[in-house]
């Protein structure tokens, strides 16, 4: 009986050891095979020196593409390429249609002021928008900016505020004005520029996402944010005189030769 026993134990020791050395054998095998893996990808993520980087551009799929360097929007020029007139004349086709700008005339017809969708046609609480005047082949921008305040401040300067970089607007004093709004008890306080000297700041107002604006007088002040739709519309205007101006130089220019 004893010898039975012990023979039993043993048959069973010796299955603890087969399954122990099998299960050892299936860890080096799954050890070997992740040092492989690893190693393909180390020599995929670093190719060797004097050779290009085509194979691992394929390894990122023929719909990645990374460029090489920066596209720059091209200075105007009076010597423009067809195909960049081309493009801008449709550029232009497609702000003026998919903003739905308005278009007015004088009365006399020799100008016409052109406007944005939203642009407001009554008084709003914190106006401001750039419009644009043209005439012949000559186009310009002015700048539109108020608010309406029981008190007004009779501003000197207007502050504006993108992303916290900051811009002064300075007013002259013929330049603003005011209107007495009798129906409500309130004043109309507001300017109209040419934009000539604030282009740098319209254009970063147009590429801003927090834009705010400060009536700044003697010691008082009235501060509103613009709209994300503010914003949007002067980028658009502002688009829109970049490329008449540059369309217009090339016109001349073939105009004289």
């Amino acid at each position: 009986m004893d010898e039975e026993v012990k023979n039993k134990e043993g048959t069973d020791g010796r299955k603890r050891l087969i399954t122990l050395a099998v299960m050892l054998l299936l860890l080096i095998l799954s050890a070997v095979s992740v040092l492989v893996f690893l190693l393909n990808v180390e020599i995929k993520k670093t190719p060797e020196a004097g050779t290009d980087d085509a194979a691992l551009s394929a390894d990122l799929g023929k719909d990645y593409y990374v460029p090489s360097f920066e596209i720059e929007e091209p200075l105007p020029s009076p010597d423009m390429l067809p195909q960049r007139r081309m493009l801008l004349t449709d550029e232009l086709s497609l702000l003026m249609e998919g903003t739905a700008s308005r278009v007015e005339e004088t009365g006399d017809g020799s100008v016409q002021w052109i406007y944005d969708r939203t642009t407001p046609s009554a008084l709003m609480t914190a106006n401001f928008y750039v419009y644009l005047g043209a005439k012949g082949g000559t186009i310009w921008g002015r700048l539109l900016a108020g608010y309406i305040r029981e008190i007004p401040v009779f501003a000197n300067r207007i502050i504006v505020d993108v992303d916290g970089v900051v811009y002064g607007i300075d007013i002259q004093y013929n330049d603003l004005n005011q209107r007495y709004l009798d129906y409500i008890g309130e004043t109309h306080e507001f300017v109209d520029l040419p934009i000539d000297n604030h282009l740098d700041t319209l254009r970063h107002i147009g590429n801003g996402q927090n834009v705010f604006v400060c009536f700044r007088g003697e010691g008082q002040e009235h501060h509103f944010q613009l709209t994300r739709a503010q914003i949007d519309a002067v980028a658009r205007m502002m688009r829109i005189l970049r490329i008449r101006e540059e369309l217009d130089l090339d016109e001349k220019s073939h105009t004289q030769r």
